[in-house]
């Protein structure tokens, strides 16, 4: 009996190990990506036309968030034609899987974003992560069982606007991505206003950064 407390003991002591580690590889990932953000030209927020189409794209990773909206003049137009209007980022309270990542990193961003898409009739939300996709697609058809799907179930449908899920290339969503992974950060949430107008705006957390 002694010897299984031991085993367990070892065991659980080797998970915490692990998840120390995971840590700070994740911390080191974040130092990275802020020296990304830094170095790298940052497109200027640009306010959205009134009718124009709303495109979230979204990351996780597992301690954080991030999501950037975009809009473009029809929904028929390329990509080229899309600009930035927002952003935003945050930290989970707990480690989370990697599909709750993907699952969360929506979920906040259209919590924190929706002023630019409440009064829409569809978006689109894109993610790299192909599961989402395929279970938005079933679950049209059949209801969800799992409690981590019923909850997002429940929250796309709450939102009252049409969202069309689309998968991006990761090489295409760098900026989420780097934006996920800022774990030194508090929340947060960067928008363009009327009175920013005159001024091109950059992105302001890159100045007031900590790590």
């Amino acid at each position: 009996m002694k010897r299984h407390s031991d085993k367990e003991e070892e065991l659980a002591q080797e998970l915490l190990e692990d998840l120390q580690q995971l840590s700070l590889r994740e911390e080191e990932k974040g130092k990275e990506h802020v020296a990304f953000l830094e170095e790298h030209a940052l497109p200027d927020l640009e306010i959205s036309l009134e009718k124009a189409y709303i495109i979230l794209e979204i990351d996780g990773s597992m301690t954080g968030w991030g999501g950037v909206c975009k809009w473009k003049p029809k929904k028929a137009d390329p990509r080229s034609m899309e600009k930035v209007c927002a952003y935003a980022h945050g930290k989970f309270p707990t480690i989370k899987s990697i599909i709750d990542t993907e699952i969360f990193a929506a979920m906040e961003t259209m919590s924190a974003l929706k002023i630019h898409f409440l009064d829409k009739d569809e978006i689109t939300l894109r993610t790299e992560c192909q599961v989402i996709i395929s279970f938005h697609n079933k679950s049209i058809r059949n209801k969800p069982s799992r409690v981590r799907w019923i909850a997002f179930t429940d929250f796309i449908t709450a939102i009252g606007v049409k969202v069309n899920f689309e998968h991006i290339d990761g090489k295409l969503n760098d900026f989420a991505d780097s934006l996920s992974r800022l774990v030194e950060c508090s929340e947060t949430v960067a928008v363009l206003t009327e009175e920013g107008l005159g001024d091109p705006l950059n992105f302001p957390y890159i100045q007031n950064m900590k790590i």
